[in-house]
């Protein structure tokens, strides 16, 4: 539902930028989601292709092993900038995959991350991370809280990060 809501809010941005340069050119979208089970990138193919939106998002499967790069895979993928990913793979490469994305220049003004499961699974060092992009205004970002999937008292959050300016 957060990331419905943001991908809402995206839509609204590039409609209202779009309304206010009264011009007819067309924009691309696109939105990765990184996962490390080919048997859940199924289910969320599935999902995508009953909302009629499999044309907008593509999911990418990760090797859990952490040997190949996220650059790398999303490069093999034909993926030459980031518009919008959501990080959902393992948690403790969160970090690690976002500053290769930053260094391979996948990541650019504009581009969105939305990190799942920070809180629960104590991702501080990515959060902080964010933290210190956002004080030297490379981007903006906040805590979105809420309840672990399939609980109703464990507390978790996903992080949502927009690029100001290329990092």
């Amino acid at each position: 539902l957060v990331l419905a809501s943001t991908l809402r809010e995206i839509a609204n941005e590039l409609q209202n930028s779009i309304m206010e340069d009264q011009t007819e050119e067309t924009f691309e979208f696109h939105v990765y989601t990184t996962e490390v089970s080919s048997k859940l990138i199924n289910v969320a193919q599935s999902v995508f292709r009953m909302a009629k939106m499999e044309q907008y998002i593509t999911p990418i499967l990760m090797k859990s092993d952490g040997k190949e790069s996220l650059s790398a895979t999303m490069k093999q993928n034909g993926v030459m900038g980031i518009d919008f990913l959501l990080f959902d793979h393992a948690k403790n490469l969160y970090l690690s995959d976002l500053n290769d994305l930053e260094a391979g220049g996948l990541l650019k003004a504009g581009s969105y991350v939305s990190a799942d499961n920070v809180v629960f699974n104590k991702l501080d060092a990515y959060r902080y991370h964010m933290e210190q992009l956002q004080a030297k205004g490379i981007v903006e970002t906040r805590l979105d809280e809420m309840n672990l999937e399939y609980s109703n008292n464990l507390k978790d959050g996903i992080e949502q990060t927009i690029y100001l300016k290329d990092p």
